[in-house]
């Protein structure tokens, strides 16, 4: 799974960007001109939220979701879920580039304004400036937060294919944690056991779950 975003030029010409403030020493800029290769291309291939990998094997782990039922709810539930902030995103996106657009036409009203003193003048324009600045950054880590969530949407749609065995029905939730949920808690409590853990809160929750499920009748494998 690549992790590339395409919309870079605005990591391209930071550098610039950065140049405009006096807020680096000319020796720290010149450090950041040696590596501007590295910083484009890392901030291109950085990866957001989660890779393949550790949906399979860390969130869907073996132990707290047993059976293919499990996983596939799981895996259906983290996709709802990133899509459900992708359309959060489209929202916050579109107003901030609502407030970028009022925030170019208050510059140029600002340019055009003979009254105010230089001072203020000129403080006024580095505010709105920095403003427009923190703005434009702001849409292109939101697009690239977009770019991951659709990802991430596209893998768990794969995750629930690849554990899809016909086994569980995708209907009726209740009935798959029947079956998977008294086995998640038997491997929970062993895996307690082997770590030489017989007390405590959790061993007491979880053994009083194995013990609820089998009085309900289910045959714990």
């Amino acid at each position: 799974m690549k992790y590339e975003i395409q919309s870079t030029e605005y990591i391209a010409d930071g550098l610039s960007t950065i140049l405009e403030s006096d807020l680096l020493s000319k020796e720290n800029y010149n450090k950041l001109t040696v590596a501007k290769e590295t910083i484009v291309e890392g901030w291109k291939q950085d990866k957001v939220w989660r890779s393949g990998i550790e949906m399979r094997a860390s969130v869907l782990n073996d132990v707290r979701f047993p059976t293919a039922g499990m996983k596939y709810y799981q895996a259906r539930h983290e996709q709802a879920s990133q899509f459900s902030n992708l359309m959060y995103l489209i929202t916050d996106y579109e107003e901030q580039k609502g407030k970028l657009l009022i925030l170019e036409g208050k510059l140029e009203k600002l340019e055009l304004d003979k009254e105010l003193n230089a001072k203020e003048k000129a403080g006024s324009l580095l505010q709105l400036k920095a403003k427009i600045k923190r703005a434009e950054w702001s849409l292109k880590d939101m697009e690239k937060q977009g770019h991951h969530r659709v990802r991430e949407v596209a893998e768990w749609d794969t995750i629930m294919k690849e554990v899809d065995n016909g086994s569980f029905p995708k209907d009726d939730y209740d009935t798959m944690q029947k079956e998977g949920l008294p086995e998640r808690w038997r491997r929970e409590f062993q895996a307690c056991q082997l770590a030489s853990e017989t007390s405590g809160n959790r061993v007491g929750i979880l053994k009083g779950s194995l013990d609820a499920a089998k009085s309900y009748g289910n045959q714990i494998r």
